[in-house]
């Protein structure tokens, strides 16, 4: 095969190949360090590459799948993706640093002790069922990847990739009963907190982190993305509502107003929905992730105004399904 024509087949490729498979393309192993050495190729690992145009064709989470699937390449097919890497790869949002710094995996222990060499390659129960393939590549299920990162990650964290995994088509009830199964397990009292209070009607990773800092800081969660209605006129679906406290609670980063006309058509709907009777609190990434004082407290100062206040006897409260609001977000068809 012609170097042109080499270069052409790894890009069609589109992911990590060893050298056994370039040697079947090309007699000569000398080719391997001449495309490498020319940047046309990107060695990940001993004797496993990628084309670099697809390399520099990738996002972040795109690098880190080519990352794992290079690793995986070498160390067989025992081994799955796991936790944040597995995360990557169902495309569940992470809270914090998106990719871990190295190819997170497991592998069964097969019944020994379960031990792995490092932090990053860990061995313990992996049964048959809890595998599964995205793109070829051999990754821990949806559910235990919500299992492992609910064990081993703070509460809030874990809670925004398990509301995720929820709207990827994970079962709670599966996830819950799971989660009992292994509550024995390190960390496995906070997986089954996490699993019993996800939420897939949790839209954004700041909804919920919000939801989660006020489980964390003692404050009831809020029913969210209820829809608030004058008669048959909608007025706004709401991010959360404490119906007790006739309070509105909305997580808006700034990524959400893109022009003028966004921050203006939320400010009509909130005098809108205090002319109803509804007291409506707002805050940002800073607040739901600031230390106790600073989100708990601006929610207590606004069920304080709200507890005073009578709702419009025309309100009425209509409860969001997670079909409509898998298909209001896009990630289902209409």
């Amino acid at each position: 095969m012609e170097l042109e024509a080499l270069v052409m087949w790894s890009v069609t490729l589109a992911r990590p190949f060893t050298t056994a498979q370039v040697l079947a393309q090309h007699s000569d192993p000398r080719i391997i360090t001449h495309l490498v050495d020319v940047r046309a190729w990107r060695k990940l690992e001993r004797g496993v590459f990628v084309a670099e145009a697809v390399w520099l064709a990738a996002d972040a989470r795109g690098q880190h799948r080519l990352t794992v699937s290079g690793r995986l390449l070498r160390k067989g097919a025992a081994w799955v993706a796991a936790r944040r890497s597995s995360a990557v790869f169902h495309d569940l949002p992470l809270l914090g640093k998106d990719m871990p710094s190295q190819p997170q995996l497991l592998r069964d222990g097969d019944g020994g002790r379960a031990k792995g060499k490092n932090r990053h390659e860990r061995v313990a129960t992996l049964p048959p069922e809890e595998r599964t393939e995205i793109d070829c590549v051999p990754v821990a299920c949806l559910s235990r990847t919500a299992n492992d990162l609910g064990r081993q990650e703070s509460f809030r964290s874990a809670l925004i990739a398990t509301d995720g995994a929820l709207r990827r088509g994970l079962e709670q009830e599966e996830l819950i009963a799971l989660a009992r199964a292994r509550v024995e397990w390190p960390g496995g009292w906070n997986a089954l907190k996490v699993a019993q209070r996800a939420n897939g009607l949790h839209e954004t990773a700041l909804e919920s982190l919000s939801w989660g800092a006020c489980h964390t800081l003692g404050i009831e969660m809020p029913e969210p993305q209820i829809r608030v209605y004058v008669g048959e006129r909608l007025v706004a679906r709401v991010d959360g509502l404490w119906r007790d406290h006739n309070t509105i609670g909305q997580a808006d980063g700034l990524f959400k107003y893109k022009d003028r006309q966004g921050v203006i058509h939320d400010k009509k709907q909130d005098e809108e929905l205090e002319d109803l009777g509804f007291e409506v609190t707002r805050w940002g990434w800073a607040e739901a992730s600031g230390p106790k004082g600073v989100l708990d407290e601006r929610i207590l100062r606004a069920f304080a105004r709200g507890d005073r206040q009578e709702l419009d006897p025309r309100v009425r409260l209509v409860p969001t399904t997670l079909k409509d609001s898998l298909t209001w977000t896009g990630l289902i068809a209409s």
